[in-house]
């Protein structure tokens, strides 16, 4: 759970195209690994990982010429904590992208019946609440009505359709919290803004969300802190940290390493018999720019020294869907 009244991203997708995904997953799975996800299903048109104990997620998914990549709170935050989300950001920011989502929260340690019903009365009223330049439709105003242990009413009330642009989505975070069976933390109110591609937001605001936050949430949902700096759509300006990028050889053991289709090609070989492997070798010589695949057969592959790690056969076999 993150600092109370501190301003962060708790939700990121981004699009990138198709011809990249590749690429930009052999950045960022070193980067997942190191907070302990692991793959939970692969197909060349969706990948999802998860973490330990299953809580937080990140899911890949290829939409058209381009692959969707989204990032769950759980997950930000535990790159926030292991201090890499600067490195995880990196990685999509030096590759053409566009951020399709980003949520940004803050959580209160408030009551929550009365910040809904507050919010209720004063969306439905003839001054309404605006997040943008437009109040909120009243008829876009859902309240969702759940019953605390001491028989008290509380719940969730959104602010917009969940087509908008812009989205405002508060709710009783204790009361989520025991729920799934967690310590009780008190009163706890969570505001969650819910932004679009089409706000101009980027990937400096999944950085840096307190500017963006306030700009939509402030007067109406919440008054403004003082010294928040003014946001300005498509900011640009976000400082990287320098990337240490791996050489050749340790991006080919990682590939081969967490590749399903190597681990089935490998077994399919293998079914065949004796010549599987050495057959394998071959088609893969084809390869290789002007090579007929009799030039590249298992007597002829050198020793190299690899990078230290666990062999192909070690690796799980890949995740199947249920």
């Amino acid at each position: 759970m993150e600092t109370a009244d501190a301003v962060f991203t708790d939700y990121l997708q981004v699009t990138v195209p198709a011809e990249l995904w590749i690429d930009l997953r052999e950045g960022i799975e070193p980067v997942l690994q190191s907070i302990g996800m692991g793959v939970a299903f692969d197909s060349p048109g969706e990948v999802l990982w998860r973490s330990p104990g299953e809580s937080g997620t990140v899911k890949a998914r290829r939409i058209g010429a381009v692959m969707t990549l989204g990032a769950s709170g759980v997950v930000l935050a535990g790159l926030r904590g292991a201090q890499l989300m600067s490195r995880y950001l990196w990685e999509i920011a030096s590759r053409p992208h566009r951020v399709t989502r980003l949520d940004a929260s803050i959580d209160r340690k408030e009551s929550t019946p009365p910040v809904i019903q507050r919010l209720t009365d004063a969306a439905v009223s003839e001054d309404g609440i605006a997040l943008s330049r437009k109040r909120v439709d009243p008829r876009h105003v859902t309240r969702l009505v759940s019953r605390l242990r001491s028989g008290e009413d509380t719940g969730t009330v959104y602010l917009g359709s969940a087509q908008a642009e812009v989205r405002m989505c508060v709710y009783d975070k204790r009361a989520e919290r025991l729920s799934r069976d967690m310590l009780d933390c008190g009163p706890l109110t969570r505001y969650e803004l819910r932004l679009k591609s089409k706000t101009g937001v980027t990937l400096r605001d999944a950085a840096e969300p307190t500017s963006v936050f306030w700009h939509y949430v402030a007067p109406d949902v919440l008054p403004r802190p003082e010294g928040v700096p003014a946001w300005e759509p498509h900011a640009e300006g976000y400082v990287l940290e320098p990337r240490d990028v791996p050489l050749p050889a340790a991006r080919l053991v990682t590939r081969v390493q967490t590749s399903p289709e190597a681990r089935a090609l490998v077994a399919l070989a293998v079914q065949v018999g004796p010549y599987g492997l050495p057959l394998l070798f071959k088609e893969l010589g084809k390869l290789v720019p002007g090579g007929d695949g009799d030039r590249f057969t298992r007597g002829d592959v050198i020793e190299a020294p690899v990078p230290p790690g666990p062999s192909l056969a070690s690796q799980p076999a890949p995740a199947t869907r249920h």
